[in-house]
């Protein structure tokens, strides 16, 4: 597998001019050649002639493409040559990789970057299957269609958009699919054919066997979009988290108490604007932060009539009505008492924890930990922890957040609500593993070292970095002043966690793929 690398290379001036030079040269070798072959009235020197000139020019072009894959290449200067064979054809051959291997590609894309930036996937292998494709197409169909020369130009063009590098945003692939569709199909179909008559297949089994194979093709295209809008979407709705995070625990909410309620008589406050200002207010006319938080309420109850609902309204108004009140992690009703599941249960542990009720304390954080927060159940919904890496590129969970939020502020330093988002973020995680450190701390005190190793293995896939963790954990007063936890964190917790260091990038791609498909 190659793929283009362009860290510490400075040389691109070479390749924009000494290759192009060079492949021209050959170009017009040829045809001065093919000209002198012609005037040849010896139709055996003719073809032998053709053959050599032929195969000259096909390691002429094998080697310019290889030198483009395997070196250090700056492409910036030489981005638009189209007599680069490496631009003319790489994205025809990334296209055959990216349809053959699709489920690969899609756990290749990066899940903190917005816009699908693809990698391609390029070796000699799809190079060599291409051009046989091309090959194919132009010598059986464009002699009977001659206005499929359409095609060449508006794919030349296309090549402004698809130069040759290591990735291009999903979007621009676009402008050559159909293309790309129409040579794959015709030449599959036709080396079908020609292999299907010479082993004698024939009929139905012939119809059956082409049926299973695109069948086959297809489903592993459709596993692949099921994946990539599994992994990438935090990523798409971000911004919004905050909301969709708060509308479904109110929805939930309301949903326990079974009355029915009118959208008026609900009032949230807390809610954070969206960055109009900084993002999208030279891009849309409408201020969509007046908008966002109610489209959400419509979403998650079916229910046009949430657009009513009221939204950071003054106090005096809602003394008769339902009230929630935002602050980051903190979701609570009109009492005080936080209305999601998780934090709801945490908290009833943490108070029997403090009132030295380990028993009941125990049964809580483990009923804690199966809820999980909002955070890791939108991730990673029914689940398994341990699969996070199949979404988070392979990295623990809280950096891959931090990554996130950074790609995010699309060079914008600081944006209110992204450090909102990201704090709320690291503040569920650090009470998850709050709640599985006290699961494991009681575990081992109960002498069930097996549950105690289980519950202490998924901070590994929240936090990587075991000195951070142990930081995080001894500021907590109840930690800091019991001098067992503070041994069982010291010795036993150091020992559990790096028995696990690297098991979160093992990504079971396999599992996770079927836990999407149980869904």
């Amino acid at each position: 597998m190659f793929q283009n690398s362009y860290e510490g290379y400075t040389g691109g001036a070479d390749v924009a001019v000494v290759y192009p030079v060079l492949f021209i040269a050959a170009i017009l070798v040829l045809f001065l050649l093919r000209y002198i072959l012609r005037i040849q009235k010896y139709k055996m020197i003719r073809w032998l002639g053709f053959a050599v000139l032929g195969a000259i020019a096909m390691l002429v072009f094998i080697y310019l493409a290889k030198r483009q894959m395997v070196r250090n290449v700056s492409i910036s200067p030489f981005k638009r040559s189209l007599i680069s064979p490496l631009n003319l054809i790489m994205p025809l051959m990334a296209s055959l990789n990216l349809f053959l291997g699709a489920i690969k590609n899609a756990f290749s894309i990066d899940s903190t970057r917005p816009y699908y930036y693809m990698p391609f996937q390029m070796n000699y292998a799809s190079l060599a299957t291409m051009l046989c494709f091309i090959a194919i197409f132009f010598k059986r169909a464009f002699k009977h269609h001659k206005n499929i020369i359409i095609f060449v130009v508006f794919y030349l063009i296309s090549l402004r958009f698809l130069w040759a590098r290591s990735e291009c945003p999903s979007r621009h692939v676009v402008y050559i699919s159909f293309l790309f569709c129409i040579i794959a199909v015709y030449s599959i179909s036709y080396l079908y054919d020609l292999i299907a008559d010479r082993v004698g297949l024939k009929g139905r089994v012939k119809e059956i066997l082409l049926v299973v194979m695109v069948s086959f093709l297809c489903v592993t295209n459709i596993v692949a979009i099921r994946v990539i809008m599994a992994r990438d979407k935090m990523v798409n709705t971000y911004y919004i988290y905050d909301y969709i995070r708060a509308v479904s625990c109110i929805k939930n909410d309301i949903a326990v108490t079974g009355d029915k309620v009118r959208a008026t008589d609900i009032y949230i406050y807390g809610v954070t604007e969206m960055p109009y200002r900084e993002f999208w207010r030279d891009v849309v006319s409408v201020n969509p932060s007046k908008y966002n938080f109610r489209f959400a309420m419509v979403q998650a109850f079916d229910d046009r009539s949430m657009l009513s609902v009221n939204v950071n309204q003054a106090e005096r108004e809602s003394k008769n009505g339902l009230r929630y009140y935002i602050d980051h992690e903190k979701l609570t009703n009109a009492k005080g008492r936080t209305i999601e599941p998780f934090f709801y249960t945490f908290n009833t542990a943490m108070e029997k924890m403090a009132g030295r009720d380990y028993a009941g304390a125990l049964s809580l954080f483990r009923e804690a930990a199966i809820l999980r927060p909002f955070l890791i159940n939108y991730l990673l919904p029914k689940i398994d922890v341990k699969m996070a890496g199949c979404v988070t590129n392979g990295s623990a969970i809280r950096p891959w957040v931090n990554k996130l939020a950074d790609n995010m502020r699309f060079d914008i330093p600081k944006v209110e609500k992204n450090e909102y988002i990201l704090a709320t973020m690291n503040k569920e995680l650090d009470i998850y593993e709050q709640c599985v450190f006290f699961a494991a701390y009681l575990e081992h005190r109960n002498g069930n070292d097996k549950q105690s190793r289980e519950w202490f293995s998924l901070m590994r896939y929240i936090e990587p970095n075991y000195d951070a963790l142990t930081a995080r954990l001894k500021r907590l007063p109840l930690i800091n002043s019991d001098a067992g936890m503070i041994l069982f964190l010291s010795e036993s917790g150091s020992r559990l966690f790096d028995a696990e260091k690297d098991r979160c990038l093992d990504r079971n791609c396999s599992d996770f793929i079927l836990a999407l498909l149980r869904q």
